[in-house]
Formats: structure tokens, C-alpha cells, sequence
């Protein structure tokens, strides 16, 4: 792996500034030297990624990352931090086997950045997302009909992919100082909520 005095950093942010943002992990990924090709990256496990990330950013920086946080009670500016040294030690996800309120048996894969890109262009994103991550006979399984998931299965499948989340799944929580309202953000694969 690459560290800053190798001159990373700016090629990094230059060719990220040119990738979607989901893509940008995976292109610092590569930058940095975690793959040998960008392919390579797209096609990590976004846990992997999030844990590779975390720990080359905690080797050559510091154990947190500073951020902040808006407050939507008053709208203040909360400084946080968030504890990569923490990600960084986090493990992998091997694929899970579910069996559906249904009674289907089910393996799921966590899904990829290229997952992530693929399932952005659809109407429905989680819907996509989660087809990409059934696994059968070690490809994906086209939604397009070949497997019918009532709305209890699909829900079970999709509590069971953000259970396998891992370091994909960061959530950050503060308490504002001036009007004590506690605000939190997590990052999910493919969308981020703040409440």
C-alpha cells in the first residue's frame, strides 16, 4: 500500500472529483495502491472497502477523521469524530444464508461499488441493490422474475444485507449544545440518512 509521501494523495482527489460519489472510495482505493486495478476496486465489498480505507486512512493520518454535523433543530454546525482506527478493525462479511418469512432459503453476497452504481440507475434503488446481492450459483440473480419475493421476504433480505453492512454501515450520533437535539447521520450503501 501506497502512504502519503508517495504522492497519492492529490491524484486521488483529482481522479475522485471525477467519479460519482459512490465511486470515490473505490478510486482512492486503487490510488492508494489497496488494488492493482480500478476494476479490482469497484468490485470490492463495500465493507472491505470501508475497512481498507479506514485503515490506510489510520496509519498514515490519525485513529479519528474530524467532521461535522448540521443540526436540524437550529441548524448549528457540530464538529464529530469519526473513530476509523475502530473501522479499521473491523471484519468482513462472508455471505449470509436467510430463510425468508416465505420459506425461501436465500444466500446473499454485501454488495460492490460497481453493485452500488449498476442499482443507482434503477426506479427502485434498494430493490436493485438487493438482486445484486442474491447470490445463486455464484452469479447474481436478475430480478427481472426469475425469483418473487413477497414484501415480508423482501424486507427480511433487506434487514439481513444491512446486518451484514459492517464497516459499510458508519453511523455517527452528537448532542447539540445549544437546543439538545440529537442528531445522527449513518452512510449505507447507497443512500445516507440523517435523522
Amino acid at each position: 500500500m501506497r502512504t502519503a509521501e508517495d504522492g497519492w494523495l492529490l491524484p486521488a482527489w483529482e481522479m475522485g472529483s471525477l467519479a460519482p460519489p459512490v465511486a470515490r472510495g473505490a478510486v482512492l482505493a486503487h490510488v492508494m495502491g489497496v488494488t492493482a486495478t480500478l476494476d479490482d476496486a469497484l468490485d470490492l465489498p463495500l465493507d472491505a472497502l470501508a475497512v481498507a480505507l479506514a485503515r490506510n486512512y489510520a496509519e498514515q493520518f490519525a485513529d479519528n477523521a474530524a467532521g461535522t454535523l448540521a443540526c436540524p433543530g437550529c441548524g448549528e454546525v457540530l464538529d464529530v469524530e469519526v473513530p476509523v482506527a475502530l473501522v479499521a478493525t473491523a471484519g468482513a462479511s462472508d455471505e449470509s444464508v436467510v430463510t425468508t418469512p416465505g420459506g425461501q432459503t436465500v444466500r446473499l453476497r454485501v454488495p460492490s461499488t460497481r453493485d452500488v452504481l449498476a442499482a443507482t440507475d434503477d426506479i427502485d434503488v434498494a430493490a436493485a441493490l438487493l438482486a445484486r446481492a442474491i447470490v445463486a450459483d455464484e452469479e447474481p440473480v436478475d430480478d427481472g422474475g426469475e425469483r418473487a419475493l413477497s414484501a415480508a421476504d423482501r424486507a427480511a433480505l433487506e434487514s439481513a444485507l444491512d446486518s451484514m453492512a459492517g464497516a459499510a454501515a458508519v453511523s455517527v450520533r452528537a448532542d447539540c449544545p445549544l437546543c439538545a437535539t440529537t442528531v445522527s447521520a449513518s452512510r449505507r450503501w447507497a443512500t445516507t440518512s440523517s435523522a
